[in-house]
């Protein structure tokens, strides 16, 4: 009995060893923790390494001290293996939102809402009509389309028509029977014409890659002030599928003071799009990707933006579960609309969101005499406080997996990994709190012709100059660490 437990201690011993150089070593690959953490760390190792030494090598201990030193070394080595996974999913997570370089265009076969056939099925016999002016992705959209089209032995021909209006009118009277659309196109046009999305409904879906050219313009994020941009696209599912930019933030960032400037820009605002030098709705920059809404950003804020952050719905809805919840001070007792809102009802003061209704409380407008100003509050309100809760100790101690599984399929930036290792290193090394502030650009409605939608008229905020001017100039203290 005294072998076999000596014999079992040493096998557990070097289990322990083991399991503890395994997440050393991944710690050190993955380059997160701060130095004193890891100083920490190796000394607790070698101390127990030296206290289970005793207790399970010396052939001289008693049984007690052997089965005590036995259950340790179980319990230590099971804490280590779970900190190495843990460390491991942290770096994979790290990786996997970074940019790949890469999005996906959606674009969608559209039909008559009495259409009885919900597949390709409904297009059998009929003719798709498509838009003149064809870009290589839509050109592609349509070889897919056609080889779908053979495997399910459905047979059908084109017919062009000259603009997303007359697709949309021949839909409701009869005279076209389905039509190609990218899905961007066809939310730009029921975003303006509400009822038009009730007479049609989407019968099959194609994804198209394009290569994405968002390029980081780097800075030492932990000693320099940087700005962010976040995009949150009016779409649920993966992060990869372009959408319209139904949230837009300038995250103005200084690592040395912990201050943190959220500029929200109305998804309406009427700006001059970066590279076509037309006039359109930011929101629509969404349509060209992400790269395409910064760079209209910058020329906007007069302002380099280092960084994006892209989300969408289910980031919202992931991130906020996967932290138990968030708590925000509502200005207004509201009800919400839409049929994605339905159901939701907010009281003045307090309030409790889990993700489904933090999302319907952000997205909320037409409750409010305010529209989109009072929406955009909201919108910060939620970011705020998911910003504060996401940097508890407490939070990421009991949620960390719940987060990084949640979030790994909805988030997408193009900062480094190895630049949000630092961000987090430095976290982790001061555990300091942050001090938010929040502003909103101004304007005044209006209905004006939009470029990307195609030239037509649209509801519009008109820029008010001296909200920019106010932004440009906190964003500059931010920068400068001035108070």
């Amino acid at each position: 009995m005294r072998n076999r437990l000596f014999s079992a201690g040493r096998a557990v011993y070097l289990m322990y060893l083991v399991s503890a150089i395994l997440m050393t070593g991944i710690t050190a690959m993955l380059d997160m923790l701060p130095g004193k953490y890891i100083c920490v760390m190796a000394a607790f190792i070698v101390v127990f390494a030296v206290i289970l030494g005793i207790l399970l090598l010396d052939r001289k201990r008693n049984k007690g001290a052997r089965i005590t030193g036995i259950v340790i070394a179980v319990i230590m080595s099971i804490l280590y293996i779970t900190g190495g996974v843990y460390m491991q999913m942290t770096g994979n997570f790290v990786e996997r939102i970074s940019d790949n370089g890469k999005d996906l265009i959606e674009y969608c076969v559209i039909v008559p809402v009495s259409e009885e056939k919900d597949d390709l099925e409904a297009v059998n016999g009929k003719d798709v009509y498509i838009m003149p002016d064809l870009d290589n992705e839509y050109i592609e959209a349509q070889g897919i389309l056609e080889e779908k089209a053979e495997e399910e032995n459905v047979s059908f021909g084109y017919e062009y028509t000259p603009d997303i209006d007359s697709m949309f009118t021949g839909l409701a009277d009869g005279s076209i029977e389905s039509i190609l659309l990218s899905r961007t196109a066809f939310d730009m046009f029921t975003g303006q014409n509400l009822s038009a999305e009730d007479n049609v409904k989407i019968v099959f879906t194609i994804y198209v890659e394009k290569e994405s050219s968002a390029a980081a313009k780097k800075v030492n994020v932990t000693e320099e002030p940087f700005n962010v941009y976040i995009t949150g696209l009016d779409t649920t599912g993966t992060i990869d599928v372009q959408s319209l930019s139904d949230v837009n933030m300038i995250m103005t960032v200084n690592p040395v003071t912990k201050k943190i400037l959220l500029t929200s820009i109305p998804r309406d605002y009427y700006v001059m799009l970066h590279d076509e030098q037309q006039m359109d709705k930011i929101t629509h920059t969404g349509s060209k990707g992400a790269s395409a809404t910064v760079a209209t950003a910058e020329d906007l804020m007069e302002c380099d933006i280092n960084y994006y952050f892209k989300c969408n719905f289910s980031t919202v809805v992931s991130l906020i579960d996967a932290i138990g919840g968030i708590t925000v001070e509502s200005e207004y007792t509201f009800a919400t609309h839409g049929r994605q809102n339905e159901g939701f009802y907010f009281t003045a003061g307090t309030n409790y969101l889990d993700g489904a209704s933090a999302l319907a409380f952000a997205r909320e407008r037409k409750s409010f005499a305010d529209g989109d100003r009072q929406r955009i509050k909201n919108q910060q309100l939620v970011l705020e406080a998911t910003l504060n809760k996401v940097t508890q100790s407490r939070t990421l101690l009991t949620s960390y997996s719940q987060i990084l599984s949640g979030l790994s399929d909805y988030l997408e930036t193009s900062m480094s990994d190895s630049e949000m290792k630092a961000l987090v290193k430095m976290q982790l090394d001061d555990m300091a709190s942050w001090d938010i502030e929040k502003i909103s650009l101004d304007g005044t409605g209006d209905s004006r012709p939009c470029y990307l939608a195609g030239g037509g008229y649209a509801s519009v905020i008109i820029p008010d100059k001296a909200s920019i001017d106010a932004a440009r100039a906190e964003m500059a203290k931010v920068f400068s660490g001035k108070k």
